[in-house]
């Protein structure tokens, strides 16, 4: 009785591709190959096929060698994402003297410019400094799928409000309410917000019984704020004198 041996099968090639590539895989150590299953392969019956999955498989190949003694080897192929490019800004405007960050995903490398008011313009997140509108340009890579792109943001530069706070005066048994008033912006919000007539207004009426001193925040179209704060006294004295 004569014990043939078994062909010795080998599979190679790249294990992992990007989606909507593909890769060469070689069986080796027969005469005739079978490959199973057929999708996404250029052949199924040579030594050498092309493999363009489009999800992760597994390819099974029969080997059969000179004498007729077959073997089946294995590979899997895994198939990754075709990766999404993408750039942000944390603030749709920045306003002069504040920062924003900037952030790129997608890639495995990153350049930012114009790099003179980044702080890290070789990473995926980095802070923007600049003191006028500009337009930022990224280059990402993803290695895996050699893929290369670039990627564009504008970040508008608005100038923050001038602060113009003021109160109509201080309250006493004369004078029992005051009235506040800021201006540089659209949108305003006192607080705390008791005692007061409208904590949205930017002219709103004060009633208190105790000194207090009210903080405002200004808003403007673009979206820039500034704070300001006054105290309005109250004199508890019967002549108003304190």
């Amino acid at each position: 009785i004569e014990q043939l041996l078994l062909p010795v099968a080998t599979i190679t090639g790249n294990n992992t591709i990007c989606q909507g590539s593909s890769t060469v895989l070689t069986a080796e150590g027969g005469v005739t190959y079978n490959w199973s299953p057929t999708s996404g392969l250029s052949g199924s019956t040579t030594a050498t096929i092309t493999a363009s999955p489009v999800t992760t498989t597994t390819y099974v190949v029969t080997v059969t060698g000179q004498n007729g003694c077959k073997v089946k080897d294995s590979v899997l192929v895994n198939v990754t994402p075709r990766p999404v490019f993408s750039a942000i800004t944390s603030k749709p405007v920045l306003c002069t003297g504040d920062t924003a960050i900037l952030l790129a995903t997608g890639g495995d490398s990153y350049v930012w410019s114009p790099a003179g008011t980044l702080n890290a313009p070789f990473s995926n997140q980095t802070e923007a400094f600049p003191r006028t509108t500009t337009n930022y340009k990224v280059v990402i890579e993803n290695w895996q799928c050699g893929i290369k792109d670039s990627l564009f943001l504008t970040l508008p530069v608005a100038n923050k409000p001038l602060v113009q706070t003021t109160k109509s005066n201080d309250i006493n048994c004369f004078l029992p309410q005051a009235t506040l008033t800021a201006g540089g912006g659209s949108k305003y919000l006192w607080q705390p917000a008791t005692g007061l007539s409208d904590p949205t207004s930017n002219k709103p009426i004060v009633r208190i019984n105790k000194t207090t001193t009210f903080q405002v925040l200004i808003t403007t179209n673009e979206g820039c704020q500034v704070e300001d704060s006054v105290t309005v006294f109250v004199n508890k004295g019967d002549d108003g004198s304190g």
